[in-house]
């Protein structure tokens, strides 16, 4: 337990003096040993403290030459030896000017395990993500949907099931984010009421480079699939959305409940097919257009710094088109053959 001054017992004020008399050596050190009496009250609840972190001993050490010293001093003022009294009391004032120390030192000792230990848990949760990001990874199938196309995640990241909506990120984002009631809740507990706005984007995409040029395409550490599932999966790129258009057919349904679109593959690769969940987006603390329009992101970066290119679909229609980076989408990874 720590303890700091505030939590100190008030001192007992210097003793009253009558206007012509001054206190003789008896009055003074009796007020001393008043005063040294009140700080070996303190010292003792300090003992009883220090049990529970191991300091008992050299508190007690401390304690003990103190009581002693005080004995003698309070004997020798009762005897009015007042010259023996001031050195045992002397000696009091030492042994506890050296508890001050010690329990100084306990206290740093403390704020350092504790400083230690804070450190110790952050690093213990990061790992425990790894660790089930992944087991999440080799969970998620993966399908070809076409001739030399990548291979599709049958999930969103986050995602237990095809017709979950899992994680959303704004573009360049690693952590994502899951919506939980009516707020939006960080997959590392980093933030339990996060907010999809401008100011994210201010303060990392557009300040830092996140791109490997010249292809405009997310650095790997700022690529969520590759941060969240290792193992060479990663975000698909704006010709791989396109080409998930053009070379699969796309039905409008209900899986379990949920809106979205069965892509599925053609000739050879008829009966291989993932479903994208009409997930919505984020935008500031709200969930918008879920179970309508389904909004995924993809690695590319549009011509400036402001927008990126990203899949869209509704009942009716689905392409890409850019948008601004820092509204919250899903995340569908891909595996192999990057174009």
């Amino acid at each position: 337990m720590n303890r700091n001054n505030d939590d100190m017992p008030s001192m007992p004020s210097e003793p009253t003096v009558a206007f012509g008399y001054r206190p003789t050596p008896q009055d003074e050190a009796v007020h001393e040993a008043e005063v040294l009496r009140r700080e070996l009250s303190l010292a003792r609840a300090l003992k009883a403290i220090s049990a529970a972190d191991r300091a008992d001993a050299e508190f007690a050490k401390f304690i003990a030459a103190a009581e002693d010293e005080m004995e003698v001093a309070e004997e020798a003022i009762k005897l009015d030896k007042f010259a023996a009294a001031a050195v045992s009391l002397g000696n009091a004032e030492f042994a506890l000017d050296e508890l001050r120390k010690a329990r100084f030192a306990r206290e740093e000792s403390i704020r350092k395990v504790n400083l230690l230990g804070k450190a110790a848990l952050i690093a213990l949760e990061k790992a425990e993500a790894k660790r089930r990001a992944r087991e999440e990874a080799a969970r998620h199938g993966k399908i070809q949907l076409w001739e030399d196309g990548p291979y599709w995640a049958t999930t969103n990241i986050g995602a237990e099931k095809p017709e979950d909506y899992g994680f959303y990120f704004w573009w360049g984002d690693t952590v994502g984010y899951r919506r939980k009631g009516d707020a939006w809740v960080a997959s590392d507990g980093s933030s339990r009421n996060f907010v999809f706005s401008e100011v994210n984007v201010l303060k990392s995409t557009r300040r830092r480079k996140v791109c490997s040029t010249p292809t405009r395409v997310l650095a790997p550490e700022h690529d969520a699939a590759h941060v969240h599932w290792g193992g060479g999966w990663r975000m698909p790129t704006k010709q791989e959305l396109g080409d998930l258009g053009s070379k699969c057919d796309w039905t409008w349904t209900t899986v379990n409940g949920v809106k979205g679109h069965v892509v599925e593959g053609r000739g050879a690769y008829a009966g291989a097919s993932i479903f994208l969940p009409a997930a919505g987006f984020g935008y500031r603390t709200s969930l918008c257009a879920a179970g309508s329009g389904g909004y995924y992101w993809s690695s590319v970066s549009y011509l400036d710094f402001y927008y990126s290119w990203r899949l869209y679909f509704n009942s009716g229609r689905h392409g890409t088109i850019d948008s601004d980076r820092f509204l919250g989408f899903p995340v569908r990874p891909v595996q192999g053959f990057a174009k």
